[in-house]
């Protein structure tokens, strides 16, 4: 509802009330803060940017309260909705204002600006502006019924005769976005005013809602949710944050450091503890959801005891530290191993590990696998059961990432609609990462894949648009390169295309896993079963320890088949649906192997399934839907599903 910054130039969006809020949210860098906010208005005035006499600059409390489901209410009952908001702006303006000496800003038709002298008047009048609401809802029904949304925020303002203007304004209506039909939500700067019960008669206390990343606020801010006495209107249930984010940086994956292990016994050859260190190391690097710090710098890390260990991951910028110790026993060693989330030095994951010290020389040892995958599948666990259940905001960029890619693949319709929502608030809050857009293009291409949807072509639109965003902003981002072939192989059906944009993807970073699987999908379509197997299989080995690893095998399995690889395509099949038992091309793919073996009635008891999963599946639209470079062997195959008891029509 805020006009943009008035004043020109590069730095001038960072005022003094976003100064301000950051030496709140983080004491040790008020006084830069302070010197940063002079500098900008040194330099508006130097550049000639004077503020006119008409203007003037002075601090107060914002309120901004938005009318829920607007559109959808005005598409209902456009008259009535005019005239209860009507209603309700008079009472505001000749009631509410001048009991709390406010002012209004504005009046849209969904939404009031106010501004007040001080935090209680602001938070009294929020109070009144729900209770003012609530007469307006008599004798409607509850679709029908007129709630709002407020936002309140204590910040410095430019200030004109029309209107107010600065990046708190715009923090205020970011925090009203967080609030449940109903509720206040209010800014740290605004709670801390309010001292006492006494002094704000109808506020009874905050629920802290944690650190909340908001779309184009660099930092997540704190946020709270007001309780009134008595209640001004029915508030909704908004999940508290679990634990407060890093604040110095917010990745979009989480970030690992592997410390050397110590040695337990004296008799301990000082070279295990490193060598087991960047085995493992070496092993969580190729996992595509993680950021693993380089050993280079956690070497160079000794931590004090365990209270040191997450000082020292605060020192390595990581979210997560492993650590641990080995001892002797006899010809062998057994590793001790933890790993510590950083943000309130809590125990993930423990474990331990055997081997010998020669095992961690083979380019496929064991410990470091075995221990490797633990790790990564506890983070990633540990990242889905949080982002189930908190509010999207209050989740930091790793959660959303990691919780999206693994719910997209797993069966029913609410996870991966879960996926979306989480997908959509990433791009929000990174509009000018790569990263997000691209899974976005892959969750629009898995909604047709998975059959959700039936008209690719419209999806395909979607996808691609992500895609070309994302490359808007990294023309060389890999993973959108790749998603950008997926587009075209599986939605568009034109495998040239998805080809040239698969192998750029590859030629850009040869270690990207998803680039090389999906140009085996398009290999497999060609017929060309030894690149559609050994394109699949480097991207098994680009990412071992990767949560969609059932989405891997099942694409591996396909390209099998290609290559004729019958055993093969029906262990790695049967691998994939045990994770994922509704994926209707790993099902496919698992029932041609089963033909091709001869064992019919395992073919027609996965034709079964097949049909239980899709009623809808026909071996004439299977036909069709083949791009024009793959129909003959799309056509061999169809034989081989008629076989397995599939109808023809």
């Amino acid at each position: 509802m805020a006009r943009p910054w008035p004043f020109p130039g590069p730095d001038l969006r960072r005022g003094r009330s976003e100064t301000r809020a950051a030496s709140a949210i983080f004491p040790n860098n008020a006084d830069d803060a302070r010197q940063r906010e002079l500098r900008t208005w040194e330099d508006c005035r130097g550049a000639g940017h004077e503020v006119s006499e008409a203007t003037s600059r002075s601090r107060c409390s914002v309120v901004i309260a938005d009318l829920v489901e607007s559109v959808r209410l005005m598409t209902r009952d456009e008259f009535s909705v005019i005239a209860r908001w009507r209603a309700f702006v008079a009472e505001v303006q000749g009631e509410v204002l001048p009991r709390r000496g406010g002012r209004l800003v504005k009046s849209l038709g969904d939404g009031l600006l106010l501004e007040f002298a001080g935090e209680i008047a602001a938070l009294e009048a929020s109070h009144d502006l729900l209770v003012c609401i609530s007469r307006r809802n008599d004798g409607f029904p509850d679709d029908m019924q007129l709630q709002l949304r407020i936002g309140v925020h204590s910040t410095e303002v430019v200030r004109d005769d029309l209107d107010v203007y600065g990046s708190g304004v715009n923090l205020c209506a970011r925090l009203a976005g967080l609030a449940a039909p109903g509720q206040v939500v209010v800014s740290a700067e605004a709670r801390a005013a309010v001292a006492a019960r006494e002094a704000a008669p109808h506020v009874a206390g905050f629920d802290d809602l944690g650190w909340c990343y908001l779309k184009h606020i660099e930092h997540p801010v704190q946020a709270f949710r007001a309780r009134f006495d008595p209640p001004a209107a029915a508030v909704g249930a908004v999940k508290a944050a679990p634990a407060a984010p890093t604040a110095s940086a917010t990745p979009v994956l989480p970030s690992i450091a592997v410390l050397t292990f110590g040695a337990d016994a004296p008799h301990v050859s000082p070279v295990v503890g490193p060598l087991l260190a960047d085995a493992l190391q070496a092993r969580l690097a190729v996992c595509p959801l993680l950021h693993v710090v380089s050993r280079w710098s956690s070497r160079a890390v000794v931590p004090a005891g365990e209270e040191g260990l997450a000082e020292a991951g605060r020192a390595l910028g990581a979210d997560y530290v492993v650590c641990g110790t080995v001892r002797a026993l006899g010809e062998r060693h057994v590793a001790s191993v933890e790993l510590v989330e950083v943000a309130d030095s809590r125990i993930a994951w423990a474990g331990r590990c055997a081997f010998r010290a020669e095992d961690l020389l083979e380019a496929d040892d064991a410990p470091s696998i075995e221990l490797a995958a633990a790790i990564s599948m506890r983070i990633v666990e540990s990242h889905l059961r949080r982002s189930m259940t908190a509010a999207l905001p209050t989740l930091d960029s790793n959660a959303l990432l990691l919780s999206a890619s693994a719910l997209m693949h797993q069966a029913g319709l609410e996870a991966f609609q879960r996926a979306h929502a989480m997908l959509e608030h990433l791009v929000e809050r990174h509009p000018r990462r790569p990263s997000p857009r691209a899974w976005a293009a892959m969750w629009h291409v898995l909604q047709v894949t998975r059959g959700f949807v039936h008209d690719p072509q419209q999806v395909a639109g979607r996808a691609l648009d992500h895609v070309h965003r994302a490359l808007d902003n990294d023309p060389e981002c890999a993973l959108a390169l790749a998603m950008q072939g997926f587009v075209h192989c599986h939605l568009r059906r034109d495998l040239p295309a998805a080809e040239e944009a698969l192998s750029l993807s590859v030629a850009l970073n040869p270690s990207e896993p998803w680039g090389w699987l999906f140009r085996s999908v398009v290999a497999a379509h060609h017929g060309d079963g030894e690149r559609a197997w050994a394109w699949a299989s480097k991207a098994s080995t680009l990412s071992p320890l990767d949560p969609q690893r059932h989405y891997y095998d099942g694409l591996r399995s396909n390209a099998a088949l290609v290559a004729e690889r019958w055993e093969d395509a029906i262990r790695l099949a049967e691998r994939s649906l045990s994770i994922n038992g509704d994926h209707l091309p790993t099902l496919r793919g698992l029932a041609i192997a089963q033909v091709s073996l001869d064992r019919v009635d395992d073919a027609r008891a996965t034709g079964r399934r097949i049909v239980a999963v899709d009623p809808a599946f026909n071996l004439a639209d299977y036909l069709a839907a083949a791009p024009p470079d793959g129909r003959s062997v799309r056509a061999r195959y169809a034989e081989l599903l008629a076989m397995a008891g599939l109808p023809s029509h």
